[in-house]
């Protein structure tokens, strides 16, 4: 039987194309250890798993038209692979509300989006891990703009 991880992963892998799926994975990966970090070595399974889900699938609500500024949806289609219930209500709800804030469809401008994530713990140490990954490719005033709001995340 394939479990919830698993489920989600293969989601990743039938919605992106190989180039976004790589990158998705690489940013899951650099998320989960900026929270060991931030959970100074307590190894608890649901945060991780929370932070997993949002990592892998933040980009999706803005890069997916079925997804577009429609982060229930997502949720629930999450939620049927979840058969096992790892995962509580309040725990759905974390997750909503850090895709919500990582959507930068609904803010004005970059700044406002950057200190949206950073009211929320998971949202923040998300994005952390995006820019961080963002940062290996990027050069001038858009480097300049991430660096900005990498920094605004960690202070």
């Amino acid at each position: 039987m394939i479990n919830f991880e698993e489920k989600i992963l293969n989601k990743v892998k039938n919605d992106c194309d190989s180039l976004k799926e790589s990158k998705i994975l690489e940013i899951s990966k650099k998320a989960h250890e900026f929270a060991k970090a931030s959970f100074l070595g307590v190894e608890t399974r649901k945060p991780f798993l929370i932070i997993k889900i949002i990592s892998l699938f933040q980009s999706f609500a803005q890069d997916l038209d079925y997804y577009l500024n429609n982060e229930n949806l997502l949720i629930e289609d999450l939620k049927e692979l979840d058969e096992e219930g790892e995962l509580e209500e309040k725990d759905w709800s974390v997750v909503g509300t850090a895709l919500i804030n990582l959507n930068k469809n609904y803010y004005d401008s970059y700044l406002e989006f950057a200190l949206a994530a950073k009211g929320n713990f998971y949202s923040a140490l998300v994005k952390r891990a995006d820019i961080t990954h963002n940062l290996l490719e990027l050069k001038g005033k858009k480097r300049d703009k991430y660096l900005l709001a990498k920094w605004i995340l960690e202070n």
